[in-house]
């Protein structure tokens, strides 16, 4: 089944590729070296590789969460990949599939035999985390995904909201303030299974509302990264409630926002997916689709920023992955939807 699942995805991207004549704004030549440097940057063990960072200096990591992120965006809910990028999928998978325990995940993986983390208190298994690989796995291999749903669901509080920790370990507590980011990756998983508590839905909008992006998230530091988050999850079958928090007025990349060329690359891949979400295909998007192709480095992949921190913080986290993987799927979405449509 999941060899079928994967062929059907190859297919399907194949089919969208063919449909493109080749034209000055064909990013087909950017997605193809975009799928090399992830294919090539994947680990033996099937994991995505990232780097933490810390008094100013960063080392390799491999962690669920990087890999579990690059996956979702590259499949979600249709993939706009290269074709032999299926082994790839399927050895992430794999990956994510051996790591759960009890039907969650921890951030690390390993032990420090593999040189993982060896400094670090240990770490509680995590909602975040087990939402992010879950939902990757719902779509690659459902029969691989743990019977989670009633153990995420018993830790919802009082307000709706859902602790980051699954478990209070050290310095990490399941009292902590809710993070903004790691309700809108559990609700979309939530919604991958038909159960979307209301008073969750609702925090999320109000979140979005009031456009305040420090004061609702706790450990991740891209606005752009929630505002990506929150536009693709309010199009999704179930988190129809979201879509009240879509309007102009809490969306900074609607008509006036403009490709600076200070934003990181990162940022400048979450925005465009933003107002592909939104709708737009209009010479903004398509100036921003140019400046992220002439961003990418010519291994094929683009670099990473600081995506989030322990809360602490202590760490930060990047990953040149994640970053190509966001970059590839926006560049993707602009040639399915606004390529027919450009000047």
């Amino acid at each position: 089944m999941r060899k079928i699942r994967l062929a059907g995805m190859v297919l399907a991207l194949s089919l969208l590729a063919a449909s493109f004549p080749a034209r000055a704004d064909d990013f087909s030549p950017a997605i193809a070296k975009a799928a090399d440097y992830l294919v090539k940057a994947q680990l033996p063990n099937g994991s995505l590789p990232g780097q933490d960072c810390s008094n100013g200096k960063c080392w390799p990591e491999m962690n669920v969460f990087g890999t579990a992120l690059t996956l979702d965006i590259l499949t979600e809910p249709a993939p706009v990949t290269d074709a032999h990028l299926a082994p790839l999928l399927a050895k992430a998978a794999a990956f994510l599939a051996s790591k759960q325990s009890g039907g969650l995940w921890y951030y690390l993986v390993g032990n420090q035999t593999e040189g993982l983390w060896s400094y670090a208190p240990a770490f509680p298994p995590d909602l975040d985390d087990t939402a992010v690989a879950s939902l990757a796995l719902t779509r690659l291999t459902p029969a691989q995904v743990p019977d989670n749903l009633q153990k995420i669901l018993a830790l919802k509080r009082p307000d709706g909201t859902f602790p980051t920790w699954a478990e209070n370990v050290g310095a990490f507590s399941t009292d902590e303030r809710a993070d903004c980011v790691v309700q809108i990756n559990i609700l979309t998983y939530l919604a991958s299974r038909g159960k979307v508590p209301a008073q969750t839905c609702t925090n999320a909008v109000r979140h979005r509302q009031q456009k305040d992006f420090p004061a609702c998230s706790v450990y991740y530091q891209s606005p752009s990264f929630y505002d990506a988050l929150y536009l693709r999850a309010a199009r999704l079958p179930g988190l129809e409630c979201l879509k009240a928090g879509t309007a102009e007025t809490a969306a900074p990349i609607g008509k006036n926002w403009t490709p600076s060329p200070t934003l990181s690359s990162q940022d400048l891949a979450f925005d465009l997916l933003s107002r592909l979400y939104l709708g737009y295909c209009d010479p903004t998007n398509t100036e921003a689709a140019r400046q992220l192709r002439d961003r990418q480095r010519p291994d094929g992949s683009w670099p990473g920023d600081t995506l989030y921190t322990d809360g602490r913080p202590v760490f930060s986290f990047r990953s040149d992955a994640v970053t190509t993987a966001f970059a590839l799927r926006a560049l993707g979405e602009w040639q399915a939807h606004c390529a027919a449509k450009a000047p």
